[in-house]
């Protein structure tokens, strides 16, 4: 039947937006939002529920179960009082709209997107393990050069995770000014794969600073 993969698409919403809720509760929303559907003949009482409603099951959803935080919010959880600075709870993530929590692999990273913690929501432990565990957080682009700490290549950092290498140390200072060198960040081998890579930069016209920083509105556009 066409209606299961629509049914199934629309609990799988249902689910990426209230992460915590269970099968049941699910349905019953999903039952509780269809639009009534009058049939006479033979298909008279084998309508289901009705016809669904996605839109209608999202706002019942939200007015039954309230989510602790809307996905685009920074999130950590509660920590203690003195508690160690390498504490897990200490680690900050991005909520996306995939509805998957995506770590910050450092300070540096978080400090390219965002000037300060003050937008950084406390969330449960509940909640926070409800969400997958999705992709590290990448640079925001055009912010940082970057390198491997085993490989001397300095790249420029495009959306979505793109690394583009730099040809030369002229075309670095023609792009980031003289003191180029300064605003390079080793990338620890371990994070490899959270990028991806471009082509390479031959000449100053294959690459604009200010196009590459206004590429992304927010953290949101990088996924």
């Amino acid at each position: 039947s066409m209606a299961a993969p629509m049914v199934s698409g629309a609990a799988s919403l249902l689910a990426s937006r209230h992460p915590t809720l269970k099968p049941e509760q699910l349905k019953n929303i999903l039952r509780l939002s269809a639009d009534p559907v009058h049939e006479s003949g033979p298909a008279q009482g084998k309508m289901g529920s009705g016809r669904l409603n996605i839109a209608n099951a999202l706002n019942i959803a939200d007015l039954l179960f309230p989510p602790e935080v809307n996905s685009g919010s920074l999130i950590k959880l509660t920590c203690s009082p003195n508690v160690d600075v390498n504490d897990p709870c200490r680690a900050v993530y991005f909520y996306a709209g995939d509805g998957k929590r995506h770590a910050f692999p450092n300070d540096r990273v978080y400090f390219s997107w965002f000037k300060d913690f003050s937008t950084v929501k406390e969330v449960s432990a509940s909640f926070m393990s409800s969400l997958a565990l999705g992709k590290n957080v990448t640079y925001h682009p055009g912010t940082k050069l970057v390198k491997f700490q085993t490989v001397p290549t300095v790249f420029a950092v495009e959306s979505k995770g793109t690394l583009r290498a730099i040809r030369s140390e002229e075309i670095a200072a023609g792009l980031y000014g003289a003191d180029w060198n300064k605003k390079v960040d080793d990338i620890s081998d371990v994070f490899f794969n959270n990028y991806q890579f471009g082509q390479p930069i031959q000449s100053v016209n294959d690459f604009n600073v200010i196009v590459a920083i206004a590429s992304v509105n927010g953290l949101g556009d990088n996924f």
